[in-house]
């Protein structure tokens, strides 16, 4: 069973909204890190996995493989690219 990497996305936006309207919240900076954290995994995850199974990017599964996909959407910058995604 694969993981739907958008509802991390999800649960950040729950993180940050609970820091924002919740005066009750232990560590105001500490929700607010993992909300990032999460949209940062969340949006990370679903761009690798598009790069791997549409683009057929190689992966190590190591650290390595963020800048690899920063590197490979680079490339992309300035394209038709949008038009071609569906």
């Amino acid at each position: 069973m694969s993981f739907n990497w958008e509802n991390y996305l999800s649960l950040a936006r729950i993180l940050h909204n609970r820091c924002v309207y919740d005066n009750g919240t232990p560590d105001e900076e500490a929700c607010f890190r993992a909300a990032i954290s999460r949209s940062y995994y969340s949006a990370f995850c679903v761009a690798r996995n598009f790069a791997r199974d549409r683009d057929g990017v190689k992966l190590d599964n190591r650290a390595s493989d963020h800048s690899l996909i920063i590197n490979h959407y680079k490339e992309f910058r300035g394209s038709n690219r949008r038009k071609k995604i569906k």
